[in-house]
């Protein structure tokens, strides 16, 4: 798992850099951190303060990086089980979402002490970030609660307050990533378990279309680019890497791919 890591590490830091049309991502850098073991999920960054964040899930830490150099500068421990980070730099806290029962923490930028808890629908997974209306959505339920669940639960929060202001339930206990319109209105939720994207009114919270993903099964991570109006997502049953075009839903390319970043032990 340690190999594992060390490649996460490098390819966050590397996507952070600029690369220019045409060429490949290369190596900058690597951390090792050879008190770590098991799994781990995702990474944030404070750009102005040169950090990076990463969720350790399975040591229920925080770990903090020195955005540039990549020098481990410190870890936070007190989570159960963390998945996502959302740093918010007007405030300079931190939300952790964290599937265990103590829920998701919001933490003080500077001193990493925890500040409150919010109490969601156990099992608090990833976070997208609507920048245009300050709001945050959090997956929670599903397979990721201690007592699993069949469903899953999408929260609305105020980023400001972190207080939820509206919530919207999926009936599949696997909800993966979130990707938001910044000048358009709609929402996307990767319905894993079912392999479709859920396509919502992002202020009513209405469903508007699911689109299916015939690809592959599994679709997890997912970008969006709204100016051209693709959707890319990533199947991981096969590997596969399908772009949907927003304005229908059809699925105009895909792509077979495989990498390896590491074996586990």
């Amino acid at each position: 798992m340690q190999t594992l890591l060390k490649a996460a590490l490098i390819l966050g830091l590397s996507a952070l850099t600029t690369v220019f049309a045409g060429e490949p991502l290369t190596l900058v850098g690597r951390t090792d951190l050879p008190s770590y073991s098991g799994d781990f999920d995702h990474f944030a960054a404070d750009v102005r303060g040169k950090r990076l964040f990463l969720a350790g899930e399975d040591g229920g830490t925080l770990e903090v990086f020195d955005l540039q150099s990549g020098r481990h500068l410190t870890t936070v421990k007190g989570f159960e089980a963390p998945h996502a980070i959302h740093f918010m730099p007007e405030s300079n806290r931190l939300i952790v979402t964290d599937s265990g029962e103590g829920m998701s923490k919001v933490l003080d930028g500077k001193t990493y002490r925890v500040l409150r808890a919010i109490k969601l629908t156990p099992g608090a997974d990833v976070i997208g970030y609507d920048r245009s209306r300050a709001r945050l959505w959090i997956v929670t339920g599903g397979k990721n609660a201690k007592v699993k669940l069949p469903y899953t639960v999408v929260h609305e929060l105020d980023s400001a307050s972190g207080k939820r202001v509206g919530q919207v339930r999926f009936e599949t206990d696997f909800t993966e990533s979130i990707a938001v319109e910044q000048q358009g209105a709609r929402l996307f939720v990767n319905l894993s378990g079912k392999s479709e994207i859920a396509v919502l009114d992002k202020k009513t919270r209405k469903l508007i279309a699911t689109w299916p993903i015939k690809e592959g099964q599994h679709n997890a991570p997912m970008a969006l680019d709204e100016a051209n109006r693709r959707l890319f997502v990533v199947t991981r049953k096969p590997f596969r890497l399908v772009v949907l075009d927003t304005e229908t839903g059809a699925s105009i390319a895909r792509r077979f791919f495989a990498f390896q970043i590491g074996t586990s032990t």
